[in-house]
């Protein structure tokens, strides 16, 4: 290590400004919510859903995070990060809504239409009573993506719910 700062090496030397290691935030940018505010349960509840090709190890896991828009913030409320069959990603997406934005209106699934996606949403319009729409796999990396978020979270409006920081 030469002394030089991390982003200047791969902005310059490697044409790509994000850290293979990650450091684009850290745990202090997020603020941790201890309890929710009583009103919060009217706002519209969100499910995002990345889902996989199969439960195999080699495959990436599903991802899906359940959040919601409160007063300009975001609230990251639950998350599932798990190798999953077609029949068990559904489920799990069938409980998320169930346990959290069965009730409020405007709520949302968006799945994306990468994998499995496409028969997920299909399914779960023909199942579930609430919005559920397909987006288009973006053309930009992960991290990339990501990066691109990092204001809004090092400006202090991306919230975690302290039980899911725990894993509990």
């Amino acid at each position: 290590e030469d002394g030089t700062d991390p982003y200047f090496f791969f902005s310059q030397f490697g044409q790509d400004p994000l850290l293979r290691t990650g450091g684009l935030v850290s745990e202090e940018d997020f603020e941790i919510i201890y309890e929710i505010p009583a009103d919060f349960w009217l706002s519209p509840i969100h499910i995002v859903v990345d889902t996989s090709f199969k439960a195999k190890t080699n495959s990436d896991p599903v991802g899906i995070m359940v959040v919601a828009s409160y007063k300009n913030d975001i609230y990251i409320i639950d998350y599932i990060v798990k190798r999953l069959k077609y029949s068990e990603t559904k489920e799990e997406i069938i409980t998320a809504y169930n346990k959290y934005a069965g009730s409020i209106e405007n709520s949302a699934i968006h799945v994306e239409l990468a994998a499995t996606g496409d028969s997920v949403v299909e399914e779960l319009k023909s199942s579930l009573p609430i919005n559920i729409n397909g987006y288009e796999k973006p053309n930009d990396s992960k991290p990339a993506r990501f990066a691109a978020k990092t204001i809004m979270i090092k400006s202090g409006r991306v919230k975690l719910i302290y039980d899911k920081l725990l894993g509990v």
